[in-house]
């Protein structure tokens, strides 16, 4: 997460408050690059890991939360092809990010545990021939790309962007 970038309301997997990293523009509407830490086993020895997961979602599963600023958000223009868009920098609360991460591409499914680990609580991670892929890599969806405000960049906050998108 780059040093100030404001969180958002995610209404997807993996749900929460995740911060927006930058908003992209594909020939199929407006997509929100999204960072947010998880807690997984670690693949190579006991005890559990961070691992800073990304992902894009649609702008119509993002909602603003009150008080953040969304002026300073980059706006990139997207290739059609999903597999080209890009990952978030490697940082963190303004400092190299060293440790795992784990970049999901499309968001819209319910998401794998990162990494190769798996959450507390959760079963052990099928191995093998039985293992599949994490769910969400290239999901297709319909997005609103009028939601919370990325077409417009002049919305600074959560009372432009209500207004802009009741307008």
């Amino acid at each position: 997460m780059p040093r100030g970038a404001p969180t958002i309301r995610l209404q997807i997997p993996p749900y929460g408050m995740p911060h927006l990293t930058a908003w992209g523009r594909a020939p199929d509407g407006w997509w929100a690059l999204v960072e947010w830490l998880d807690v997984v086993t670690r693949p190579d020895g006991p005890g559990l890991g961070p691992v800073r997961c990304s992902g894009w979602a649609p702008a119509s599963a993002v909602a603003p939360m009150i008080g953040e600023r969304y002026r300073a958000v980059p706006r990139l223009q997207l290739d059609a092809d999903p597999r080209q868009w890009p990952e978030p920098p490697a940082e963190w609360g303004g400092g190299s990010w060293t440790l795992r991460t784990w970049h999901y591409g499309r968001l819209g499914d319910a998401l794998s545990p990162p990494a190769g680990g798996w959450r507390p609580g959760d079963p052990p991670p099928v191995t093998g021939s039985a293992a599949t892929t994490a769910p969400g890599l290239d999901h297709p969806t319909d997005p609103e790309p009028d939601r919370a405000g990325p077409s417009d960049p002049a919305d600074d906050n959560v009372e432009a962007a209500t207004d802009h998108q009741s307008g």
